[in-house]
This record gives structure tokens, sequence and C-alpha cells, in this order.
């Protein structure tokens, strides 16, 4: 997430975008093992919106919305922007975080030594 703070305003926000579609796409295919490789990045919202509710399925479909915004742009020629890479990089850890608990939780403990 640093990276996609640190390139706002870089040319290389294209190359990492494309990156950040790839790594996404990965990963919840690691969440969701029903998936299949060749699942569209609205495919992959549908079988999301299909789960039982809860935080889980929030976190997992904040990270399909963001990869099939980003995909979407790809595929239009739109690979240079996100228009604030700072909120991007806060949603796409906030969703992380929310599918992690045990690494918030190692967070806290590691943060009460820091200072």
């Amino acid at each position: 997430m640093r990276t996609l703070e640190a390139v706002e305003g870089n040319g290389a926000l294209g190359e990492l975008k494309q990156d950040l579609v790839i790594s996404t796409r990965e990963y919840l295919q690691a969440e969701l093992p029903a998936l299949r490789s060749g699942d569209t990045p609205k495919d992959i919202l549908r079988h999301i919106e299909g789960l039982d509710g809860g935080g889980r399925k929030t976190a997992l479909a904040t990270l399909a919305a963001r990869l099939a915004e980003h995909h979407a742009g790809l595929e239009q020629g739109d690979a240079s922007t996100i228009a604030n890479p700072k909120e991007e990089a806060r949603l796409l850890e906030d969703a992380l975080a929310a599918l992690r608990p045990h690494v918030r939780v190692w967070r806290a403990f590691t943060g009460m030594f820091d200072g």
C-alpha cells in the first residue's frame, strides 16, 4: 500500500495499476476457491453477492469492486490515473485487515512496544 501512496503523480502509476489488478485477482482467488481462473471481475462480484453477510463479505466486496474498476480502466486504456491514491491505499488496507483479524491483533500487540 505504501507503493500506491508513493507513486501519486508519478508516471509509474499505470504499471502499478496493472500489478494491482493481478494481485487483487490472485488474492480473491485464494480467498474464494470456488472462483475459476476465467471469471471476470463482474463474475467475482456476483459470486461474493451470494455469500452470507458479514465483515468478510463486505471486505471481499470492497476488493472485488476495486478490481472491477481498475480492470475496466485498463481495458479502456485508462491505466494512468487513480483519483486519490492515498484513499485507494486506505480502502485496500482496511479490506485486507478485515480479512485477516490475526494481523490486526499482531499489529496492536507490536504497536504497544513502538514508542
